[in-house]
């Protein structure tokens, strides 16, 4: 018996998306990286304008590159709003600082010069908001983020031997079918319950995973490479992929890109 939990409620309203937290969920981790303080005091205040249809969040403000960094691994983010232009460290800089630790928070760079933008894409950032920067436009970046987060922030739940176990679909690299069971592989741990890859291939399918194999089902925000018979994941491992499926995973595959990572 397993079951998906969704973080947060989407519904549209006046054609835009209204997220709503639910109970007892935790707060969203926000960044803005400035350091302008204006700036910082004018977007703050655009996010709090738009609260209405916004999650609860916890909003942070740093300075400096160097301090954002710190505060990051301390505590991660799960939104990061970051200027390009600083003094000290820039924003490119920072960002590769932070993606050699984390692969999974959303960056948005801000700028004021568009020759930057090229430069972000080698960080994966998933947008970028052209200064003066408008209330209309940090809600339609913030909408698109927002339903990134969501779809790989589900929990999967199942009972195995007595005991209800529960994933994150972000933490899963990839599932395989094995002698009758299902694993869930993560980086650091397995756990296995009976069942059919078919079960689980359905429902995860709009949440960035791909069928590559009768045997496996991948998470392609870990994918790193795919080669003829197989893919590669981001901690290295090899997952089977049928050779028949290489054409149809690649255009799975970025199509994924071009809707997260922009």
């Amino acid at each position: 018996m397993w079951t998906i939990k969704a973080t947060f409620e989407i519904r549209d309203e006046n054609q835009h998306s209204n997220l709503r937290q639910k109970k007892g969920d935790k707060l969203m981790r926000i960044a803005l990286c400035d350091d302008n303080e204006q700036l910082r005091k004018e977007l703050s205040t655009l996010l709090a304008k738009i609260e209405d249809w916004f999650i609860l969040y916890d909003l942070e403000e740093s300075e400096s590159g160097e301090a954002l960094i710190i505060k990051h691994i301390k505590n991660p983010y799960n939104i990061i709003f970051l200027d390009i232009e600083m003094d000290g460290m820039s924003g490119i800089e920072t960002g590769h600082a932070i993606r050699k630790t984390d692969k999974d928070v959303i960056i948005i760079f801000l700028t004021s010069h568009t020759q930057y933008v090229f430069e972000s894409f080698t960080i994966e950032a998933f947008d970028y908001i052209v200064k003066p920067i408008t209330a209309e436009r940090v809600r339609e970046t913030l909408g698109r983020a927002l339903r990134k987060y969501k779809d790989q922030h589900h929990i999967i739940s199942f009972r195995w031997q007595g005991t209800t176990h529960s994933f994150d679909i972000s933490d899963i690299v990839y599932i395989e079918a094995y002698h009758g069971r299902v694993l869930f592989r993560s980086k650091d741990d397995v756990q296995e319950c009976n069942g059919k890859l078919e079960e689980y291939e359905r429902d995860l399918r709009s949440h960035g995973f791909l069928r590559c194999h009768r045997n496996a089902i991948i998470n392609m925000r870990y994918i790193k490479s795919i080669e003829d018979k197989a893919i590669i994941t981001t901690c290295n491992r090899k997952v089977e992929m049928s050779a028949r499926k290489k054409q149809s995973c690649l255009r799975a595959y970025n199509s994924y890109l071009v809707k997260y990572r922009v």
